[in-house]
């Protein structure tokens, strides 16, 4: 038998990269090494340095994000045709060098021209859906895939249900903690006895989550004056948001990135976050409280539904984001410090997530990638 190569596709953020590195890494224990692997991303910056830090093999597709506006669609038009070409020529090249060939795609505006690639030359396609509902590039590559995988983030999964196999979610080792909240603490420069606020707004940062915090610190500091920080600001707010904690006297660690994140959430009493699905899952598999704030431009409103299964639980909060800083603190910042302010809330919120399986959904794709049979 030939020997197995996998080609994921996906990227733009680090949510549908993450994911990918997880299921390499859960391959590699299964098989007792690395097998071949190229990663398909964008030409966005995150993506390289991601992939660069794993020491993966990658190739960078012309794909865009398509849009409503004519400069959009133009973009996502011009780059189809090479990055399904590219997509090809991967495939191509595996193929001459003796191996069999898997795409695995996380979705996103990559996935779509690569897994098109991928069915041109026959090989077969492999759909991680890790968001719901699915997004516009995984509901048109479900139509012919060998096989989909529907990451829940429901508490008790499915199972299987024709071509769609339910799994939990996917957290890659480097998205848990090291440590106990101490020795987590410790590792980012902070005092290990202090309670901390995680705020993580995404790969690229959220600026409205950003400025929300920074002022809910600066109006409630009779409950945050304990409080220490892990910010993930993005590279665009980064020194804002240092200077808005130093101008406050709150001790702070904040970054444009945390890689790996396991630390900061190991760290946390605490957190404020968006609601994407690798962001909800790495709540769950770290047991972290946690206020989600959806993205508020998805139509769809899908990081609300990403959240759901964690509310219901009992472990976590969804506060719209008002898009306004100001209006955020209005509407939102006696919620938030109301239960920063109750450590027996946060306890059981915390106790909550304990109570739930851990998140295993990388290794049960793994072990249908090795067997598709589930045998």
């Amino acid at each position: 038998m030939s020997e197995r190569a996998f080609v994921f596709a996906g990227g733009g953020t680090g949510g549908h990269i993450f994911p990918a590195i997880a299921i390499l890494g859960a391959l590699r224990d299964r098989l007792g090494q690395t097998p071949r692997a190229v990663f398909l991303c964008s030409e966005r910056a995150v993506d390289r340095e991601i992939l660069e830090r794993e020491g993966a093999e990658f190739v960078e597709l012309p794909a865009a994000s398509p849009g409503m506006s004519l400069k959009r669609l133009a973009a996502f038009a011009g780059g189809w045709g090479p990055s399904v070409r590219a997509s090809r020529g991967v495939i191509k090249s595996l193929k001459n060098g003796g191996f069999e060939v898997s795409m695995v795609t996380t979705g996103g505006f990559v996935a779509a021209p690569a897994a098109q690639g991928a069915r041109v030359e026959r090989v077969p396609v492999h759909l991680v859906n890790l968001d719901h509902p699915p997004g516009r590039a995984n509901r048109l590559i479900m139509r012919y895939a060998s096989c989909a995988y529907s990451a829940s983030l429901e508490v008790e999964p499915a199972g299987v249900d024709g071509r769609v196999v339910t799994v939990r979610p996917i957290v890659r080792p480097a998205s848990l903690a090291p440590g106990d909240a101490g020795a987590c603490r410790a590792q980012l420069g902070l005092e290990s006895d202090r309670d901390t606020l995680l705020v993580l707004g995404g790969s690229q940062g959220a600026r409205t989550i950003n400025r929300f915090v920074t002022r809910l610190f600066d109006a409630h500091g009779g409950v945050f004056g304990r409080w220490q920080v892990v910010h993930q600001a993005g590279r665009e707010d980064v020194d804002a948001v240092r200077a808005a904690y130093a101008q406050l006297d709150v001790r702070a660690r904040v970054e444009a990135f945390f890689d790996p994140v396991g630390s900061a959430w190991g760290a946390a009493t605490l957190a404020i976050c968006r609601g994407g699905a690798g962001m909800v899952a790495e709540a769950w598999a770290n047991r972290a409280p946690a206020v989600f704030m959806p993205y508020p431009f998805h139509k769809d409103a899908h990081q609300r539904h990403n959240a759901a299964g964690l509310v219901g639980a009992g472990g976590a909060l969804v506060l719209d984001d008002l898009r306004d800083p100001e209006a955020n603190l209005r509407t939102h910042g006696g919620v938030v410090a109301a239960l920063a302010g109750d450590a027996s809330r946060v306890a059981a919120m915390r106790a909550s997530l304990c109570k739930l399986p851990l998140p295993d959904g990388a290794g049960a794709i793994a072990a249908r990638l090795i067997d598709p049979t589930g045998t």
